[in-house]
């Protein structure tokens, strides 16, 4: 009977190989989610307030069964900014997710002068009805932030990961 000389060692080395592979796609895929929220953020109009730019939040999580990033906002315009709106804004979106339908107004409508504090600076057409005056609104063009973030990373994703992974087996098993 004969012994291969070290094999035990290498098998020792080689069930490691699930944990390894794991923290390695968690490290990458922290590492692009990341990198599609700072571009997003980057990206993102300012606005007033700035308020759409800081609520671009990144999480990574993990179960057991995969790993998820995840980049999302919680700011109720920030769909309305991706895709624009009304009329103006239609068609307008260069990137649409699959799967995703966008519908449009085809018509202008009023808006409460009340919501656009500074609404005189944008000379928006505008009607009084007794206390209250209203904007004319047309839409808005996209302005898209958050899909062209998501889109500059989604080709490197695999690579960068197999890279990562075999960087980090080789250095094990040199061990």
């Amino acid at each position: 009977m004969s012994v291969i000389k070290g094999l035990d060692k290498l098998l020792s080395k080689m069930n490691k190989a699930p944990k390894i592979v794991h923290d390695e796609v968690v490290k990458e895929v922290r590492r692009k989610t990341l990198a599609i929220q700072k571009d997003a953020k980057r990206n993102a109009p300012t606005g007033i307030t700035g308020d759409l730019r800081r609520s671009i939040k990144a999480e990574v999580e993990s179960d057991g069964k995969g790993v998820v990033g995840r980049v999302h906002t919680n700011q109720e315009a920030a769909m309305y900014v991706e895709f624009g709106t009304g009329p103006v804004g239609k068609g307008t979106a260069d990137i649409v997710p699959k799967g995703v339908i966008l519908q449009y107004r085809d018509t202008p409508w009023f808006v409460n002068a009340k919501d656009f504090p500074d609404y005189d600076r944008y000379r928006f057409i505008t009607i009084s009805a007794g206390e209250e005056t209203f904007i004319l609104v047309r839409g808005q063009k996209a302005q898209q932030f958050m899909n062209p973030a998501a889109q500059k990373y989604k080709e490197t994703v695999s690579d960068d990961m197999s890279s990562s992974i075999r960087k980090r087996m080789i250095k094990e098993l040199k061990k």
